[in-house]
C-alpha cells in the first residue's frame, strides 16, 4: 500500500507540490484560528442581522438592495456574504470557525495561483513556480485579507478572478468552449465577491499579448 502510494506520487508530482503549498499556507496562518471578530466584521458579521439567519439568508444575499441599509454597507457581494451566513450555519457566533474558514481560503488560494503560474509557464521547472507562490504566501501585504474574517473577499475574488485566468487560457490553446464558459463563470463568481475581480477584464487579454504563445493575429483571434 505504501508502496503504491509512493509510486502514485511519483506520477503525479503535481499533487505533491500543491499540497506542500496548502501546508505551508495553513501552517503560516495557523496561529489565526483563535483570534476574535475585529474591526469590519461587526458590518458582515456580529451586528449584520441578515448574516446571522444562516444558510436561510443565501437568497437573499443576491437581491439588490439600498447600500445605506448597514447589512449592505459593503455593496453587493453577494458570494462572500453568502459565505458568512454559510459560517452561521456550521459554526454558529463563534469566530474560531470563519478564521478557520479564511485560512483554509487563502490556502487553496496559493494552489490556484501555483497551478495559473504552471499554465503560464509550462516550460519552467515547477520550483519556478513553487517559489513565486511562496513568496505570495508569506508576503506581510496578505496578513490583514487573511486575519481579519471581513477581508475574505479579497481572497475570493482573487482566486476566482486567477481560475478565470487559468481557464481562459486553457481555452486558448485547446478552442474548447466549455473551459471559455468555466473562465466567464468564475469572473462572475469573482465579481460577486468583490468588485476588484473586474480587473481580470484587463489582466487576461495582457496575459494572452504578452505571455502566450502564437502571433499578434492568433492572440487577437483568440481574444
Amino acid at each position: 500500500m505504501k508502496a503504491r502510494f509512493k509510486q502514485w506520487m511519483t506520477n503525479h508530482p503535481e499533487i505533491l507540490w500543491g499540497m506542500l503549498i496548502f501546508a505551508l499556507a495553513f501552517v503560516q496562518y495557523g496561529n489565526t484560528l483563535t483570534h476574535a471578530y475585529v474591526w469590519d466584521d461587526d458590518i458582515v458579521v456580529v451586528y449584520n442581522k441578515r448574516v446571522q439567519q444562516g444558510f436561510s439568508a443565501i437568497p437573499g444575499h443576491f437581491e439588490f438592495r439600498n447600500r445605506e441599509n448597514f447589512e449592505d454597507f459593503t455593496g453587493y457581494r453577494p458570494v462572500t456574504m453568502s459565505s458568512f451566513s454559510i459560517d452561521i450555519g456550521l459554526f454558529g457566533m463563534n469566530p474560531k470557525g470563519s478564521h478557520a474558514m479564511n485560512v483554509l481560503l487563502f490556502a487553496l488560494l496559493c494552489v490556484v495561483l501555483y497551478r495559473t503560474l504552471r499554465h503560464l509557464f509550462p516550460k519552467f521547472h515547477p520550483a519556478f513556480a513553487f517559489f513565486v507562490t511562496l513568496l505570495f504566501l508569506v508576503h506581510p501585504i496578505h496578513v490583514e485579507a487573511v486575519a481579519n474574517i471581513k477581508s475574505r473577499d479579497e481572497i475570493l475574488s482573487l482566486m476566482f478572478g486567477l481560475l478565470s485566468l487559468q481557464f481562459f487560457v486553457k481555452h486558448y490553446r485547446s478552442g474548447k468552449s466549455l473551459q471559455l464558459l468555466g473562465s466567464a463563470l468564475f469572473l462572475l463568481l469573482g465579481a460577486l465577491s468583490k468588485e476588484g475581480a473586474l480587473t481580470f477584464f484587463a489582466v487576461i487579454p495582457l496575459t494572452v499579448l504578452l505571455l502566450l504563445e502564437g502571433t499578434k493575429r492568433q492572440k487577437l483571434i483568440g481574444l
